[in-house]
């Protein structure tokens, strides 16, 4: 069977990926942008929605009224009908609720906590076939620097994704370069933060 693309080919159903890039230069806009195109169901930058989905996004950083002000601010700008965007984009801060979807033990085994398991539940009953995570780091309490740790993270959104036929979008940053190295070059993953 083919893969059940979403939005252009970086959203797939049943798949986790990426936004990787440096701080401040528009990574959780982009993603606001994807969550109004999906709920619309319209091209609005260069990848075309394949179907019109509910989405959710989960951002770990910023509180409600930001994050309704942005995903407001990205409906204006590209002339779509506020009431459609809210009846289709569910919206969670981490300033109201934190989401740690897996913790170590003491030998550094990575499990998935409640909050996976909630998680998994809530995309199931809204239907939701896109979902944001907005920064991955905020998202578990792995050592980020374990590949092993990483791993199981990451192991945890993948069956999430595929248990729930849901595309999730994980954001996260390129490590900080030294002076003088050029920094980050486009669509290199081994720049990601971490392991």
């Amino acid at each position: 069977p083919r893969r059940r693309w979403l939005h252009g080919q970086h959203l797939a159903r049943g798949f986790v990926s990426a936004t990787i890039s440096p701080g401040g230069v528009g990574k959780s806009t982009l993603v606001f942008a994807d969550h109004v195109a999906l709920a619309v169901g319209e091209r609005l930058l260069w990848d075309t929605p394949v179907e019109k989905t509910k989405s959710w996004a989960i951002n770990l950083e910023d509180s409600s009224d930001e994050l309704l002000r942005r995903l407001y601010a990205t409906a204006k700008s590209f002339a779509a009908e506020w009431d459609d965007v809210r009846e289709m984009v569910a919206v969670n801060s981490g300033h109201d609720q934190r989401i740690i979807v897996a913790d170590t033990d003491r030998n550094g085994n990575v499990m998935a906590t409640v909050d996976a398991e909630s998680m998994l539940k809530e995309i199931e009953r809204h239907g939701f076939g896109y979902v944001s995570i907005d920064p991955f780091v905020r998202s578990h309490y792995a050592d980020e620097n374990s590949n092993k740790e990483i791993d199981g993270v990451m192991a945890i959104f993948t069956e999430i994704a595929s248990q729930t036929g849901c595309a999730i979008e994980l954001v996260h940053h390129t490590r900080k370069s030294q002076q003088g190295t050029g920094g980050a070059t486009a669509g290199n993953a081994e720049t990601a933060r971490g392991a």
